[in-house]
């Protein structure tokens, strides 16, 4: 399952149905579309990534996201969330800054436009190393479940 996501929680889907038994495996793929402050974003994700800590950090900033349209995401705040999530703060700052970071964000924002993808979430399903087939708009938790069982 991948999942193109910037904004909505993983839970509000209802997917842990899925996920925690080991009936489908999920993809999280932050992607920065909304100018810097969700490169801020991404590049604190992947940092959390980097400690295998993507999902935690992921789920402590949806729980105090703020408003999409003003610059919330700063780096104050990352920093903070690290802290709440038990990240390394010396590796965490390196790996928000490196290079690798920059070619994570060029890598996913290509393949979403080749895909075709205009906005978040976009969600797909596909078996394991298959095609996804994404769907239009954003699905319901049943829609996900029986796309997962077809898969």
């Amino acid at each position: 399952m991948a999942h193109w996501l910037m904004k909505s929680e993983p839970e509000s889907y209802g997917w842990s149905d899925l996920v925690r038994p080991g009936k489908a495996k999920m993809d999280l793929r932050l992607w920065a579309i909304l100018g810097p402050n969700s490169e801020a974003a991404h590049r604190a994700g992947y940092a959390a990534m980097q400690q295998n800590k993507l999902w935690l950090y992921a789920t402590i900033v949806y729980a105090n996201q703020g408003d999409e349209q003003t610059n919330w995401f700063t780096d104050s705040f990352a920093r903070a969330v690290a802290q709440a999530a038990g990240l390394d703060l010396k590796k965490f700052d390196a790996d928000r800054k490196s290079g690798a970071a920059d070619q994570m964000i060029q890598e996913i924002d290509a393949e979403a436009q080749a895909q075709g993808f205009t906005g978040t979430p976009t969600i797909g399903v596909s078996k394991s190393g298959g095609a996804p087939s994404y769907f239009n708009g954003v699905p319901t938790a049943t829609d996900v479940a029986q796309a997962v069982a077809a898969a």
